[in-house]
């Protein structure tokens, strides 16, 4: 969505609330007492409104109906929100700038950890076959040999920040560290034996 269509659709959706709060005050006035009679009967409409706007925004985080109500419509007027220590205006451009920003950040964090799992998977699938291999073509394959062999595969991929790797009866445990994940997956001897 471009910015402008936001920042229209956001000043469409708050002009709207002005007038119901405007029509709620006057009611209140008439009969006095604390009324919210408009705005209980066309909250929904908002509500709506606002889902469409963030279904737009691809915004699975509910971040424009809480910027729009603690930002944009705060009972006590227009507030402020910060975002890494830095404190922005509750404008419709702000609001924009912000989610348009935090959902690059969010599916740039998706598409990394997707990443990470192909190589994870990539370091599984290679040690796996590493393994086989050894059980197939040795009679009584060396654990050294083998945990030699897994700690290369690994030392290959620059992504893995630290690793482990176990050895506990015939099963061999490998724990893997990168920046946005822990992977660990055991290589059990007897699934491995029989094929």
């Amino acid at each position: 969505m471009k910015k402008e269509t936001f920042i229209e659709t956001i000043n469409l959706i708050k002009n709207f609330y002005d007038e119901v709060v405007t029509q709620d005050k006057k009611l209140e006035e008439a009969i006095g007492g604390d009324t919210r009679i408009m705005s209980d009967w066309h909250s929904k409409y908002m509500e709506d409104m606002l889902d469409i706007l963030a279904k737009e925004m691809n915004d699975e985080g509910e971040m424009v109906d809480w910027l729009f109500w603690e930002s944009i419509c705060s009972y006590s007027g227009p507030s402020s929100f910060e975002v890494q220590g830095v404190t922005y205006k509750g404008t419709p451009e702000n609001v924009y700038d912000y989610l348009v920003k935090e959902l690059k950040e969010e599916n740039s964090i998706v598409e990394t950890m997707i990443e990470t799992k192909k190589i994870s998977n990539s370091i599984i699938k290679e040690i796996t076959e590493e393994y086989t291999y050894y059980l197939k073509n040795y009679t009584y394959p060396k654990d050294e040999i083998i945990l030699k062999k897994i700690d290369q595969i690994v030392n290959k991929y620059e992504e893995v920040k630290s690793y482990k790797i176990y050895k506990e009866s015939e099963d061999i445990k490998v724990v893997l560290t990168f920046d946005d994940l822990e992977e660990k997956f055991i290589i059990n001897k007897v699934s491995y034996e029989n094929n």
